[in-house]
């Protein structure tokens, strides 16, 4: 599987990335049947996010590297350069943009936004 990101470069500049997640077959829960997993990664905290219908966040950097997953509601985030994907519900995407002038989030649609934060 792929997960988005959004990266800085060297002048930082955002930008998307994908990265290829590797899964393998583990009895994760025993006594459950064997399932794909992947790495874990340390996370610290997480949280919920509620954006109202048309929030606009214009640009903004990420306040800390997070993983944001789309619980209900769509959304839009640009990078520099333009470059817009939207993100619907179980989508997810990685923000490193702690520095520079970051990425605008945007509601799409006629219904508010919910999503889950985690910290990393």
């Amino acid at each position: 599987m792929k997960i988005v990101r959004i990266v800085i470069d060297d002048e930082e500049r955002s930008r998307f990335a994908e990265t290829d997640v590797e899964m393998e077959r583990k009895d994760f829960a025993p006594p459950a049947a064997p399932l794909q997993v992947s790495e874990f990664h340390p996370a610290s905290r997480w949280g919920i996010l509620r954006l109202p219908v048309g929030w606009d966040g214009s640009w903004h950097p990420t306040p800390v590297r997070q993983l944001i997953v789309c619980l209900s509601g769509q959304f839009e985030m640009t990078v520099d350069g333009g470059q817009s994907r939207r993100f619907g519900p179980g989508e997810a995407v990685v923000l490193e943009d702690t520095r520079g002038r970051g990425h605008v989030t945007k509601v799409v649609g006629s219904h508010e936004v919910e999503c889950l934060s985690v910290q990393l």
